[in-house]
């Protein structure tokens, strides 16, 4: 009974600082129950099954551990381990596709585990044989990824986003890669669950590296995406809001309140784009400037980097309130329906639709934007003239806004009437229906 001397068998007076057994065997897809033997010799499969269920509870112990010390070496985890060979790897692959074969749904939920670790120490392969078997791992997690609903469970899928998320510099080397990737899941991710669940995983995680990242770290750019990635991910928080506060008006009195109940939730790309501007704002106001750059191209004793970030800010606050301003029109359409309704619980929505709304980007985003662009170090005359337009439009936004809320009077009665009679003109960050 190899496997029961290992701490993971023993109960937890004798088991400190790990997960208990359950929990752990939950996670794997098996029984916490260990089976007497009816007879003395047990069978090689059970034996086989055993030591990989056993593997994989050790590897939800490590992942445990470094989920709380985020800080901590691998190496002092593993006993600083060499990184794995390619043939240990290609063993693994060999277990992970005769356990699809055989459609054993413990067993790859272990080894999805294991890939989780090893792709933690695994670095950049070096030789092409290295580079094959990376991409042979990466081949069978995308298939499980892809594979039909009716053909793959929830918590399988679950795993499987979280071990690409994990050898994600691994199975995509280079920043061209990664973007492919990230264009992929968010453009298609509303139309492929896996796709969608794999989208809010890498997001959500690069959220937490930004944040634990915040001031001034030399993987800040790592974490960063592209203007053109930040738009998509800006484009599905729009629908998303837009879609929030839309339920507050089509859904029934008992979804309402369930809604109520769930909310303030932020999704992950909400929760992404409010770590890059969090990043951004927090060192461009709190960093202090490097007094050792010299740099023939700053203004007023500003360094080349604050000056960088600037521009970031800028670029990310106009297409924020760019957003905002759809999302506030949004608001006030569900406002007016709701106020010409006759609905029983017409009150009761009402006010559960500021509840909500603090919910989306504009309780999420916009307040922390508009405060920070009040600090001196970005009252500058070129934020000023790029923003002041959007900045008129939003206050006219929320002004009418608040007037309908507070009187419960409809006072766009007319087909058409907008703020400055330029609605239908303007350029929109989502043009398509949402």
């Amino acid at each position: 009974m190899l496997w029961t001397c290992s701490n993971d068998y023993i109960d937890q007076w004798c088991n400190p600082g790990n997960q208990a057994f359950h929990y752990v065997c939950q996670r794997l897809g098996v029984s916490h129950i260990i089976p007497e033997p009816k007879e003395e010799a047990i069978s090689t499969n059970e034996v086989i099954n055993q030591l990989l269920h056993h593997v994989g509870a050790m590897c939800i112990h490590q992942l445990n551990l470094l989920a709380t010390n985020p800080n901590l070496p691998i190496t002092s985890v593993l006993g600083k381990q060499h990184p794995i060979e390619a043939r240990h790897l290609s063993s693994i692959c060999d277990i992970m596709e005769k356990a699809m074969v055989n459609g054993d749904t413990c067993i790859v939920r272990c080894i999805l585990v294991v890939f989780q670790v090893v792709f933690k120490f695994f670095f950049s392969p070096q030789t092409e044989r290295n580079r094959d078997i990376i991409r042979r791992s990466g081949l069978l997690l995308w298939q499980l990824l892809m594979a039909p609903k009716d053909q793959i469970c929830p918590e399988i899928q679950k795993e499987v986003c979280l071990a690409i998320s994990s050898g994600l510099n691994i199975l995509y080397p280079g920043e061209t890669e990664i973007n492919n990737l990230l264009k992929l899941v968010l453009t298609e991710g509303e139309r492929n669950s896996g796709l969608s669940q794999l989208r809010d995983v890498i997001l959500t995680n690069l959220a937490e590296q930004l944040q634990n990242n915040r001031f001034g770290s030399d993987e800040d750019d790592h974490y960063r995406l592209n203007d053109e990635l930040l738009h998509y991910i800006l484009k599905i928080v729009v629908r998303e809001s837009c879609i929030l506060i839309t339920k507050c008006q089509t859904v029934s009195k008992d979804d309402f309140q369930k809604l109520l109940s769930t909310v303030p939730a932020a999704s992950s790309c909400l929760r992404y784009l409010m770590a890059v501007q969090n990043h951004l704002l927090s060192n461009t106001v709190l960093i202090k400037p490097d007094d050792n750059e010299d740099s023939d191209s700053s203004l007023q004793g500003e360094t080349l980097k604050v000056q960088e970030l600037k521009t970031s800010i800028l670029a990310l606050a106009t297409q924020v309130l760019t957003g905002c301003d759809e999302v506030l029109e949004m608001l006030q359409q569900v406002t007016t329906a709701l106020i010409n309704s006759d609905m029983p619980d017409r009150e009761q929505r009402l006010k559960g639709l500021e509840q909500v709304t603090k919910a989306t980007m504009l309780g999420h985003l916009l307040p922390v934007l508009l405060t920070s662009l009040m600090h001196p170090n970005l009252q500058t005359l070129t934020m000023a003239d790029a923003l002041m337009p959007q900045l008129v439009q939003l206050v006219l936004y929320t002004s009418q806004t608040a007037l309908l809320l507070k009187t419960q009077c409809p006072v766009f009665a007319e087909v058409g009437c907008s703020p400055c009679g330029t609605s239908d003109q303007k350029c929109r960050l989502f043009p398509d229906e949402r």
